[in-house]
């Protein structure tokens, strides 16, 4: 499958228009608004997919994820990896400095409890949590307990054996 989430892209809602213009000839785009709260413009998360199947946008099912989807910080999506098999990534820009302020971390691990909340309640199909978490997964008690209890598997940190690369920041 070719497809490419970003985070803290900078594009403005007047403009994702005109980004996904730039991204003609098989691309697709989708960008979430910035968030309101960061200081800058550099705040949002989106898909780049190429090829064409569409980018699929399933509807958030926690109330709590319907809240604060598509405004900066996560966005969801389903991507069709073969025929009729699809992963719902959860693409996630997480606060500044969650390895060392403890209002960030727990921000984020927030954040994380609520889309791991949405996991139940979404198709069966597989699940990812891709993006910048800004932190260490000790710093998410919510994905801490749920990779203990193998509940969930960090893919960054098994990487790829072809590259012999262990525990890669994710």
């Amino acid at each position: 499958f070719d497809a490419m989430c970003t985070q803290e892209h900078s594009v403005r809602a007047n403009r994702i228009q005109e980004a996904r213009i730039h991204f003609k000839n098989g691309f697709r785009i989708d960008l979430s608004n910035l968030d309101q709260e960061k200081d800058c413009d550099a705040a949002g998360t989106g898909i780049v997919s190429r090829g064409k199947k569409a980018i699929v946008i399933p509807k958030a099912k926690s109330a709590r994820l319907k809240d604060i989807i598509g405004k900066g910080r996560v966005s969801i999506y389903a991507v069709e990896v073969a025929e009729d098999i699809f992963i719902t990534i959860y693409n996630v820009y997480c606060w500044t400095g969650a390895a060392s302020v403890s209002m960030a971390a727990a921000t984020t691990d927030n954040m994380l409890e609520i889309i791991l909340e949405d996991f139940a309640l979404q198709e069966t199909w597989p699940k990812l949590i891709v993006g910048d978490l800004n932190g260490n997964l000790v710093n998410f008690q919510a994905i801490a307990d749920m990779l203990n209890n193998h509940m969930l598997m960090d893919v960054g940190a098994i990487a790829s054996s072809k590259w012999k690369r262990q525990s890669q920041q994710t």
